[in-house]
């Protein structure tokens, strides 16, 4: 990969090449899974002083290894931290596999009730510790952010998406999700809440699709996501994926009003190309005349990567 990005930027100067148009963003933390985590020790190692771990693994140095500092201008934290912390905590069917006994995924070992929410606690805490570490050693006014991976349906807007945004934006969980949670819930210091508080610079946002939402008790066997056996948009490459550029606006539009409108990149979105892209700029554009500051849009992906755990049998590389 070294040789290919050379070729794409001016190596002795430090200069983006003009004529690629190219800029890169690069991530510190990518459900990479550690030894540690391997191992099913994750919710326990993240009791530890997180900003102390991240002083020792993450160096100042690290972030200008080389020429890459100069050239990248938006730093991100970490990607889809719902995605690791519920399908890997709660129901077991992503790494490291940890779920209470009888859910969703085949776990030998786990607590579906607790460990999700231990892990994302200490996961913002991590966040904000390596923003501040990184402001402190080497902040050029580049960019720190968090991502989020979200398929907007509003009745589960607390759990995938306001338990990141609002301890980002007011230093604290939502009530409602208090109030569900209890004492499985960790809460803040007043140092960890002014540290996480404001810990960043845009949001970045991964939409791909929507669903619909319906409080079933029992569905008798009926798909919730499927309004009268149908889903909200055609099926795209991946079974999961319909098609719903609509939504993208809506939640732009969400996200706006209920955090002050916040600078965006648009971080992951892609699967049927220039049809889909098309019509989520669209959209895009709509909220953007709203008075969304939407600033860019990056297609996933220019290559293909090992995804999740479908590896390299789901191609999202244009």
């Amino acid at each position: 990969m070294k040789p290919f990005v050379e070729k794409l930027f001016c190596v002795h100067t430090g200069q983006e090449n003009r004529l690629s148009g190219l800029r890169i963003g690069t991530e510190r933390y990518r459900a990479s899974v550690p030894l540690g985590i391997e191992l099913g020790t994750f919710p326990k190692l993240y009791k530890t002083n997180m900003e102390a771990s991240y002083r020792h693994k993450l160096r100042p140095h690290q972030f200008a290894s080389g020429s890459l500092a100069i050239r990248v201008k938006h730093w991100i934290t970490m990607n889809e931290p719902w995605t690791f912390t519920i399908l890997g905590y709660a129901e077991g069917s992503f790494p490291p596999r940890r779920c209470s006994v009888g859910a969703a995924g085949e776990c030998s070992v786990g607590d579906s009730g607790r460990e999700p929410y231990t892990v994302a606690h200490h996961i913002i805490l991590a966040h904000a510790a390596l923003v501040r570490l990184y402001g402190q050693n080497f902040q050029v006014r580049q960019y720190c952010n968090m991502f989020y991976e979200k398929k907007i349906f509003k009745s589960r807007m607390i759990t995938e998406f306001n338990r990141f945004m609002d301890p980002l934006t007011r230093g604290d969980y939502p009530n409602s999700m208090r109030e569900h949670a209890g004492h499985r819930l960790p809460k803040f210091t007043e140092k960890q809440t002014k540290m996480i508080k404001g810990s960043y610079d845009f949001i970045g946002l991964n939409y791909y699709t929507a669903i619909y939402a319906r409080n079933l008790l029992n569905t008798n066997g009926l798909n919730r996501k499927y309004r009268e056996g149908v889903p909200i948009g055609p099926q795209a490459a991946s079974k999961w994926l319909s098609v719903y550029p609509r939504g993208i606006y809506y939640l732009l539009l969400y996200t706006k009003m209920k955090y002050n409108n916040p600078v965006i990149y648009i971080t992951e979105n892609d699967d049927a190309r220039i049809d889909y892209y098309m019509k989520h700029l669209i959209n895009v554009r709509r909220a953007n005349r709203k008075g969304m500051d939407v600033r860019g849009f990056f297609a996933w992906s220019m290559f293909d990567n090992f995804e999740w755990t479908d590896g390299y049998t789901v191609r999202f590389g244009i």
